[in-house]
């Protein structure tokens, strides 16, 4: 009776646990649809009428390297979940800073990358020169949003 308790206790625990990823995945997929659909209407102001293509598509692949990185870094954090508080603070904080660089860097190869296949041009003079200290301030936002 004993065994049969544990293994309900286990399976409870994998069904809370694959509910709890089902729930971050739809919170992953609102809140970056959420992110595009804001930098694209923050730059409304600041672009012309015939940029507005390709600062959609620059904010869509934006969103989508987003999401892709930080679903990866969701799986970094969740390795180190059960180590030390002071480990994981660690593996945090170097693991939202190579994400936030890796963001940015995956982004704008994609970017470049669809801006050809349509041959359109990117207006580069609308884009932060250097590194654009958004997917930084994102990454550490969501980083700690999810150790919260």
């Amino acid at each position: 009776m004993a065994a049969e308790a544990f293994g309900n206790d286990e399976e409870t625990a994998i069904e809370s646990r694959l509910f709890g990823m089902t729930q971050f995945l739809a919170l992953q997929l609102a809140a970056w649809f959420t992110y595009g659909a804001m930098h694209y209407a923050a730059s409304l102001p600041a672009i012309k009428a015939n940029e507005r293509g390709i600062i959609a598509v620059a904010n869509v692949v934006r969103a989508v390297t987003g999401l892709g990185v930080t679903s990866a870094l969701f799986f970094l954090l969740e390795l180190g979940r059960d180590r030390q508080r002071v480990r994981l603070g660690v593996v945090a904080a170097v693991g939202a800073l190579a994400a936030a660089l890796t963001w940015m860097f995956v982004d704008r190869v994609l970017l470049v990358t669809v801006a050809l296949l349509l041959s359109w041009t990117i207006p580069w003079e609308r884009f932060p020169h250097g590194v654009d200290l958004d997917y930084v301030f994102v990454i550490i936002g969501w980083t700690a949003v999810y150790l919260g």
